[in-house]
């Protein structure tokens, strides 16, 4: 009796903190060398993947503040190249359909230049880089 138990109370806990990942998608006419974001409607688990990960981007995240970011790898000097397609994907719980992104900040390949907001339109997860 005690094994069905556990069982049914680990059922419960996976059903109660289920993950799933969503895709963060960018459309750019620059290269990426670098975003920051915080998510919203959803909590962070994780980030991997994606171009910035094909990148060797350094990626990270923080559940409590939603805030992500990912930079170039100093040692590989790799970004992002113009174009479309994913940026990163995020690991995360809660009500998929109900993430988004604010506060949204993306550098070029010096790492020193932020594209201007102007530039910058943010429609749920996807990110659209107009710089040129």
């Amino acid at each position: 009796m005690k094994k069905v138990l556990s069982i049914i109370l680990l059922v419960f806990s996976s059903f109660l903190y289920s993950e799933s990942t969503v895709d963060i998608l960018y459309d750019s006419d620059s290269v990426i060398g670098g975003f920051q974001f915080t998510l919203n409607g959803a909590t962070f688990v994780s980030v991997q993947g994606g171009d910035a990960g094909t990148a060797g981007f350094m990626m990270q995240g923080n559940a409590a503040s939603g805030l992500v970011l990912g930079f170039m790898n100093p040692g590989l000097g790799l970004s992002v190249p113009a174009g479309s397609g994913v940026l990163t994907t995020l690991t995360i719980t809660g009500d998929a359909s109900a993430a988004s992104l604010s506060n949204v900040t993306i550098s070029n390949q010096t790492g020193s230049a932020t594209y201007a907001a102007g530039d910058i339109t943010v429609s749920g997860l996807s990110i659209t880089i107009d710089a040129v």
